[in-house]
């Protein structure tokens, strides 16, 4: 199982029970190496490499190897010899002082060459401290140190011997290399130890190299000549505050953590098994450790838990592919960045559509129909032990991202962008309710101003029929100076007056009796001759015998004779004594009429009538003019309300104005680089709609359109209000020659609800606007905004997104994102650019290939596929019977397929000055 570089703790600085000084109490026997064995085994499970460190002694790393070898340790994938010596430098203290100097050997180079061909060839070398009076000649021994240590001891006096160690440890203490000496033997034998150590520095012993004037470049040269620098810190404050400090003396700061063991787990000090917060991502191999020199910043993290975490239901762990003629195997996925890459038709975007497929996202592809085949051969396993699922990935297919770089499409990817903010959202969708309550707030507002203004001029006419104000006034005041004039001439006759007015009622009474008397005498006369009685039809006699029927018949015709000549006696009573009460009512009449205060009242009361006649006419002009003034009243309250409404109509369009600025506003987003604006753009509706509605056969109309467009291009509120100011006014006062189904109401209801604003969207990175980029520069840009602004974490799939890219802007824009965005989302791409799979620092490379004749797959399968770390490296085999892909380590795929692959491996390691391995 390769899923390429992840994450394991490298504790590069552990001493055994063999180690010249250690506190695990071990003996050097089966029992004390089974203790210290297992205790390696009960390491937290994320230690996966060990580096083994007895000093100038290697007994102890070949003893941890042989357990290995046997089977044990099967928790550690790692074991690196590790020798350490004592640099002979005056650190600027009173006492001499040295520089603890480590060499990491490669697991290929065996304990026996690192014997025989380092540590012995070093023996001449060693030189005593100064302030040690021995003699030193011997090769480097137990025996020859310990000896060395019990005559240092015995050379001390006796009180002074409680502060010495062990004589081994003093022996091993009191002696010293230069630099140049060690660097000289490793150089010396190529063959052997070329490209396969690393040398580190212990930070706290150079740190007691004192900073002055005599010693400074000496201090500098010695932790840059360093790979790297080692420390055992207290937590990981001290380390950060430690690798400050390094970075801000300009020196080599690669720090790493480290245990320097030399006690079990359960000590109560630093120095013990476990103690190491140093995380590594590569693979647990010597080529996998040298990566640290070139990517120190992405390839070492010193932490409590494993970094560039992410949600196991975010991340895809495998891909089996399972297809009789197509493909059989098992892909394991890196957590960051996979990289596919082959020739042509090697199978590279059919891995990544199929995979694409399988979530039902390769609608886009052009080989739409294979790729659906190939479908359900596909089985993808999550992290979280899920199989597909409803899981959610993100795929661009070839050219799918130049595509939604196209201005329409990137209008619509803002948009999406901007709305998928919730706070953004929020505010847009109230803008949006706002615009629409505007809408229909003017439409109706509209409609009841052309209301109020029909009442208005309605009102106006009503009041012309009605009469002139003025010439009733005139006719007023001639009306009150006659019936000024009748008042005074009747003040003292009102006492006959009023006797009149008694008689006249009294008149007016037997007049209406003798009305009555008068009708009921002319209705009776009409019925005089009338039968009132006659026989009921409804009675049948003519069943009776002839005898009894004609009986009957002759009282029954006697009865109503009878009966008709006693009303008609009644009637003529009746008539009679009408016609005497009407003689007596009209001797009543003549007789008051006769009277001389009756006749002198009907004087009065006949000039009396005059000045009625001329008060009723006042009274009725008064009420003329008191309604002309109401009415008057009422047209003018319809006049200023409906030009209130107009100037209320106006702001309320002009509001629109303020609305899209402040949208315009709350509609920007910012991601590090990329900064997502909106401002606001006149609609070409505005233009459209006012030729639709104005028939424009006069220079004029054209004109008057073209001054309306421009004064909304000035965005102010005065300039939009003079000019529909303008053009309303023309249409109220019916001076625009309108289409077809409008009029001034239509025309003002379209023109004022509606928004003829609109937001245009832009993106602006490194300086230029999104439009005016170029093609692959914008496809860059749109691949950041799908990605950036989005809150999803799920993996992203992407075919080829150097796509119109050149290299530089490959290496200095793309290159540099992808490393960034891989420790945040799982991204599986496909690319043919080298600076892509290792300039990103790829931690997968899936190398893809298509049985050919010169390219054969293992038993002919079509697609085979080969995964594994830029560090993945061997030498080449010749063999043309074997798969191709097992011919090679990915490096060598890598430098094979990819155009500049080597290069890209040689700026990689140029970069921080490390070719030299």
């Amino acid at each position: 199982m390769n899923r390429g570089s992840e994450w394991r703790i490298w504790d590069l600085h552990v001493h055994t029970p063999l180690s010249i000084e250690n506190n695990y109490g071990c003996a050097n026997d089966e029992e004390g190496w089974n203790k210290y064995i297992t205790a390696l085994e009960q390491l937290p499970s994320d230690i996966k490499v060990l580096g083994i460190n007895d000093y100038l002694f290697i007994d102890g790393y070949k003893k941890v190897k042989e357990y290995k070898d046997s089977g044990r340790l099967s928790n550690i994938e790692l074991l690196l010899p590790v020798v350490e010596f004592r640099l002979a430098k005056f650190c600027g203290h009173k006492q001499f002082k040295r520089i603890n100097f480590h060499v990491i050997f490669s697991d290929e180079v065996s304990a026996d060459v690192i014997q025989h061909q380092f540590l012995n060839a070093l023996s001449p070398h060693y030189a005593l401290s100064p302030d040690c009076t021995q003699q030193w000649g011997g090769v480097v021994t137990r025996e020859n140190l310990e000896d060395l240590g019990r005559r240092i001891i015995n050379s001390v006096p006796d009180a002074q011997k409680q502060n010495y160690g062990s004589p081994l440890k003093e022996g091993f203490n009191n002696l010293n290399l230069e630099l140049s000496q060690i660097i000289t033997i490793l150089n010396n034998a190529p063959q052997y130890f070329k490209g396969k150590y690393l040398t580190a520095i212990g930070k706290t012993e150079w740190d007691e190299f004192k900073w002055d004037d005599t010693s400074i470049a000496e201090k500098k040269t010695i932790i840059n000549q360093a790979d790297i620098v080692f420390t055992a810190a207290e937590n990981i404050e001290k380390f950060n505050n430690a690798k400050i400090k390094l970075q801000e003396q300009n020196v080599n700061s690669l720090l790493l953590d480290c245990s320097d063991a030399h006690s079990f787990a359960n000590a109560s000090t630093k120095d013990c098994l476990g103690n190491c917060k140093t995380w590594i991502k590569a693979d647990p191999t010597f080529e996998g450790f040298k990566q640290i020199l070139f990517e120190p910043e992405d390839r070492v993290c010193i932490c409590d838990s494993k970094p560039e975490y992410k949600y196991d239901y975010d991340v895809i762990d495998r891909v089996e592919l399972n297809s009789a003629n197509t493909w059989h195997q098992t892909i394991y996925l890196n957590q960051n960045l996979n990289s596919i890459i082959g020739g042509r038709s090697t199978g590279k975007s059919t891995l990544l559509a199929s995979l694409a497929a399988s979530f039902n996202c390769a609608d886009d592809v052009d080989n739409k129909d294979y790729i659906n085949q190939l479908r359900d051969s596909v089985h993808v396993y999550w992290r979280d032990g899920q199989e597909n699922g409803d899981k959610y990935i993100e795929y661009f297919p070839q050219n799918k991202i130049s595509k939604v770089a196209e201005p329409q499409e990137t209008d619509k990817l803002l948009m999406d962008i901007l709305l998928g903010k919730e706070d953004v959202k929020v505010e847009y969708d109230k803008h949006k309710s706002l615009l629409a309550s505007r809408f229909s707030t003017i439409q109706a507002n509209v409609a009841l101003y052309f209301e109020k203004r029909r009442l208005y001029i309605e009102k106006k006419q009503y009041i012309k029929g009605i009469g002139d104000d003025k010439g009733i006034k005139i006719e007023i005041a001639k009306l009150e100076k006659l019936r000024n004039e009748y008042q005074s001439k009747l003040t003292d006759k009102s006492e006959v007056l009023n006797i009149y007015i008694k008689d006249a009622e009294e008149i007016r009474k037997k007049q209406m009796t003798k009305s009555l008397l008068l009708k009921e005498s002319e209705m009776l006369k009409q019925h005089l001759s009338d039968c009132f009685v006659v026989i009921n039809n409804s009675i049948n006699i003519s069943d009776l015998t002839l005898e009894h029927s004609s009986e009957l018949s002759q009282i029954i015709k006697s009865a109503i004779e009878k009966a008709n000549t006693e009303v008609q006696g009644t009637i003529t009573q009746i008539l009679a004594k009408n016609a005497q009460s009407i003689l007596k009512i009209d001797g009543q009449i003549a007789e008051i009429q006769l009277k001389d205060v009756y006749k002198e009242g009907k004087q009065i009361f006949e000039a009396n009538k005059s000045l009625t006649d001329i008060i009723k006419q006042l009274d009725e002009l008064n009420k003329k003019l008191a309604l002309i003034t109401r009415e008057t009243e009422t047209s003018q309250k319809l006049h200023e309300e409906f030009k209130e409404i107009g100037n209320n109509l106006l702001s309320m369009h002009i509001s629109y104005l303020d609305a899209m600025n402040d949208i315009a506003f709350k509609m920007r987003l910012q991601y590090e680089d990329v900064l997502l604006t909106s401002a606001i753009v006149l609609k070409p509706t505005l233009n459209q709609t006012l030729s639709e509605c104005i028939s424009l056969r006069s220079a004029a109309m054209n004109d008057l359109i073209d001054n309306v467009v421009k004064g909304f291009n000035k965005r102010t509120k005065a300039d939009i209000e003079e000019c529909l100011r303008n053009i309303l006014n023309k249409a109220l006062r019916n001076e625009i020659p309108f289409k077809a189904g409008y009029d001034a109401q239509s025309f003002m209801s379209r023109i004022l609800s509606e928004n003829w604003f609109g937001l245009s969207l832009n993106v602006e990175y490194d300086g230029d606007n999104l439009k005016d980029m170029s093609p692959g520069k914008r496809s860059f840009v749109v691949l950041k905004l799908l990605l950036d602004f989005s809150d999803k974490r799920s993996p992203i799939l992407i075919d080829q997104p150097e796509d119109n890219l050149d290299n530089r802007a490959i290496y200095t824009d793309l290159v540099k994102y992808i490393r960034k965005k891989k420790k945040e989302r799982q991204i599986i791409l496909v690319t043919h650019n080298p600076n892509i799979v290792v300039g990103a620092d790829s931690e997968e490379v899936i190398i893809a290939n298509q049985n050919g004749k010169n390219s054969p797959n293992d038993n002919g399968i079509k697609f085979q596929y080969l995964c594994g770390s830029l560090e993945n490296s061997k030498d080449r085999i010749n063999d043309e019977t074997m798969p191709i892909l097992d011919r090679c380590g990915v490096r060598e795929h890598v430098c094979d397929i990819l155009e500049g692959g080597k290069n890209a491996f040689m700026d990689r390691e140029h970069k921080y000055g490390f070719y030299k391995i």
